[in-house]
């Protein structure tokens, strides 16, 4: 996170364990999406112009092969090509995804899921102590020590 004068800019990046999608939360931060310069991109959708969008397609063009990876947006962001192989975007707060597209039935499934998350996954909180790890009640507060927070997330 970073402080200015307008407050707290954080960006996040979830990773959730057999996700197609590589997952940023931006909250006042201008995304920047970009590749080792010797790759060469190319927009089948059109370049993006600043216009608001929610997906943009790219084929990223290096070391022999070429590779398409869907861009997906929430809300719509105002991506401008800065680079040949960089887009940037003003300010933004929300998320985009990113994810390989293998063929146009595999893009179809990445397109109509961009907005689902996982929610499949089971979270413990508990303390540790030099006794062991207890579960703690939800409505309790304080934690007295010598104990600490312990989290544990396990995804199914």
């Amino acid at each position: 996170w970073m402080m200015d004068e307008g407050g707290c800019r954080t960006m996040s990046t979830p990773l959730v364990r057999g996700s197609p999608y590589v997952t940023m939360d931006y909250f006042k931060i201008s995304p920047r999406i970009s590749s080792d310069p010797s790759y060469s991109w190319s927009f089948p959708n059109g370049i993006p112009n600043g216009q608001p969008v929610n997906e943009i397609v790219v084929d990223v063009t290096g070391g022999g092969a070429t590779t398409r990876y869907g861009i997906y947006a929430q809300p719509a962001v105002s991506f401008t090509r800065s680079l040949p192989n960089e887009l940037t975007s003003p300010s933004y707060s929300g998320y985009i995804r990113i994810a390989q597209i293998e063929s146009a039935a595999h893009g179809d499934l990445l397109r109509k899921y961009r907005n689902q998350y996982p929610t499949s996954a089971v979270v413990q909180i508990g303390t540790e102590s030099l006794i062991g790890t207890r579960d703690i009640p939800e409505d309790t507060r304080d934690i007295t020590p010598p104990s600490r927070i312990i989290s544990t997330i396990t995804f199914r």
